[in-house]
């Protein structure tokens, strides 16, 4: 084992895993980094119709609790949907 108590192979050098893992975290390190100001700026957008909903909400005096409580949901299954689209390729 080395060091940090990853196991060495024979030869006393990393393990095909860990060499894999660290393979892995770059690519997708990279990969999620080129999409990462646009994923962002999405986010970002949501964010605001989600405030708007949660205002408009409030403005009728609906809790906060019960308004996240029924926001959530359906967000996800939202969210849910797409994917089933995209994997079906249709849109909405």
């Amino acid at each position: 084992m080395n060091v940090s108590g990853q196991p060495l192979n024979s030869s006393g050098k990393k393990t095909s895993k860990e060499n894999r893992q660290r393979y892995y975290e770059r690519e997708m390190t990279e990969i999620f980094e080129s999409h990462e100001l646009t994923l962002y700026d999405k986010l970002n957008q949501v964010d605001w119709v989600l405030y708007r909903i949660s205002c408009e909400a409030s403005a009728m005096g609906i809790p906060s609790e019960y308004r996240a409580s029924y926001v959530l949901p359906k967000v996800k299954d939202m969210v849910e949907q797409i994917a089933e689209e995209r994997e079906r390729g249709t849109k909405v």
